[in-house]
Parts: structure tokens; C-alpha cells; sequence
């Protein structure tokens, strides 16, 4: 059997942060990438799933309700087709779907859910952001965490599917 293997991938405008957990939610490989046009990115979707296989692959995407999103669509266009070569499915996780589903939980800010994926994954410690202030910049390193909330939150959907279904009743 084929061990089970997530790209988790946010979306930036001219960069990506990305994520490769394998089955035991260890982390296998991380790296923030930037491009200036879409074969450059291209060309890293295929040098990252030609290294670590896949089975899925998860992505960040914003409604478009702005002009200023445009670009995203065609990037998230460019997962879906990479995806569909390699015959593995790619889910797409709104960044308010993400929101709301942290905020279940307590953690509000990117800070906070990055200090969670800490405790998941301690591997990405030494890559964790430091708290910033209002008038500073985000890390470069924040997509990486931003990746991983990602492949988190679904693992956690997925952990919750299973449990629904293997405790239906049998019809028999």
C-alpha cells in the first residue's frame, strides 16, 4: 500500500509555502518558493511531487471579490491541472473556512495557530515566526506555518470523517 503523503500549499502572489506530512504526521520536507510567472512554479510543483509522491495535495485559495486576488486563480488553476497529471486529489480550503475552524478552538491570530503546529509538528520549531507587532511585517517564514495549518486542519477533517464512518451502523 501506497503511504499516504500531503502537499499542503499556500498561495501568495509571487511566492508559495509548502508543507510534505506523511501518514505518522511527520514532516517531511518544508520551503517557501518564490516565482515570477507561473512556469517557474510549475516547474517546482513537479520538482516537489517528483521528490516526496503525494497522494494529495492541499490548498489555500480566497474567494475572488477583488481584483488584487486575480492571480490566484490562475495559480490555483495550475494546482488543479498538476494535480489531475498525477492523479491525486487536490482540495481546495478557503482561508475563512480556516479561520472559523481555528477559532473553534481558541487560537485567533496566526501566532497562536502557529504555536500549534509547533505542538504537532515540533520538527518546525526553529522556523516558527516571532510574535510580530502591528506595524511590522510578516515573516517570510509565516507561509510555511500558514501551510501547515493547512495539512492540519485537514487531518483533523479527516480524522473526523473516519470516526463518522466507522461507527455507522452496518446495513446489512
Amino acid at each position: 500500500m501506497k503511504s499516504c503523503r500531503i502537499l499542503a500549499i499556500e498561495i501568495r502572489r509571487q511566492k508559495i509555502g509548502y508543507v510534505v506530512l506523511d501518514r505518522e504526521r511527520s514532516v517531511l520536507d518544508w520551503g517557501v518558493r518564490w516565482f515570477r510567472a507561473l512556469e517557474e512554479l510549475d516547474r517546482t510543483l513537479r520538482r516537489i511531487s517528483g521528490r516526496f509522491e503525494p497522494t494529495q495535495i492541499v490548498f489555500s485559495f480566497v474567494k475572488r471579490t477583488h481584483s488584487r486576488h486575480r492571480h490566484t486563480e490562475k495559480q490555483v488553476h495550475l494546482i488543479h491541472r498538476h494535480a489531475r497529471n498525477l492523479g491525486i486529489p487536490a482540495v481546495g480550503i478557503s482561508k475563512h473556512v480556516l479561520r472559523i475552524h481555528f477559532a473553534k478552538i481558541g487560537r485567533f491570530n496566526k501566532f497562536d495557530i502557529s504555536q500549534l503546529i509547533v505542538d504537532q509538528f515540533p520538527s518546525l520549531a526553529w522556523q516558527m515566526p516571532q510574535k510580530r507587532k502591528a506595524w511590522q511585517s510578516e515573516s517570510n517564514r509565516q507561509v510555511i506555518f500558514d501551510a501547515a495549518s493547512l495539512a492540519l486542519h485537514h487531518i483533523t477533517l479527516s480524522a473526523i470523517r473516519r470516526r463518522i464512518l466507522s461507527s455507522a451502523p452496518n446495513d446489512e
